[in-house]
């Protein structure tokens, strides 16, 4: 996943001749979610192996929360890019 969003990341139009990519907050935000939302799937089940605690059953919801946050930060960052390419005049077909 993070091998397709940095190539997506890359790979879209820039928003200025400058080459821009926009906020880039938003982009580590997704980053960061993505890695704790997998860092937390990878410690659930020796979490749950070692210590009989009834919280250890909220990590796999917080797991999807934070997948679904990675992803509508990313989509919030990329929208823009994606819509003002669509908006670029195009060449007239003969």
């Amino acid at each position: 996943m993070q091998l397709a969003c940095g190539v997506a990341f890359w790979i879209l139009p820039r928003l200025d001749a400058q080459g821009a990519h926009g906020d880039q907050r938003m982009v580590w935000g997704c980053y960061v979610a993505l890695n704790l939302g997998v860092l937390l799937g990878t410690l659930h089940d020796p979490l749950v192996s070692l210590a009989d605690w009834p919280g250890w059953t909220a990590l796999p919801p917080l797991m999807g929360l934070l997948y679904l946050l990675a992803a509508a930060l990313f989509a919030l960052h990329a929208w823009p890019r994606v819509v003002s390419f669509r908006a670029l005049p195009r060449p007239a077909r003969d």
